[in-house]
């Protein structure tokens, strides 16, 4: 499994807070139906908002600064310190202007992110 497909499930399950097949679930309940019937399958897309959401889930906390760069502290939520510190660039918009998704970040952003679900 590469990165992108370890930090996808990490973060659908994190959002959710179940493993992964609880989690899948729950992401695509009806929404299956709805695709079968014009036929085209669901792929993820995992965003900047996505992301920050599943970080607040794992007792994370940021700062986003100079528009792409993110400042993620990961908290002990018995000592209420950090222990866990990344700075990542998110790469905001792909050449149409459209959101970018996971699919447009470097292997250095995914590495760093994948090391805060750990």
């Amino acid at each position: 499994m590469n990165n992108k497909k370890k930090l996808t499930r990490k973060i659908i399950e994190a959002i959710h807070g179940k493993f992964w097949e609880e989690a899948v679930n729950i992401e695509t309940k009806g929404l299956n139906a709805k695709l079968d019937e014009i036929g085209v399958s669901y792929r993820w897309h995992i965003t900047l908002g996505r992301v920050m959401l599943s970080l607040h889930k794992i007792n994370c906390v940021y700062n986003v600064s100079c528009n792409t760069i993110i400042s993620i502290y990961r908290v002990d939520e018995n000592t209420g310190l950090d222990y866990k510190y990344i700075d990542i660039e998110w790469k905001l918009t792909k050449e149409n202007h459209q959101e970018a998704t996971l699919d447009y970040q470097t292997d250095e952003t995914l590495l760093s992110l994948l090391d805060l679900f750990s």
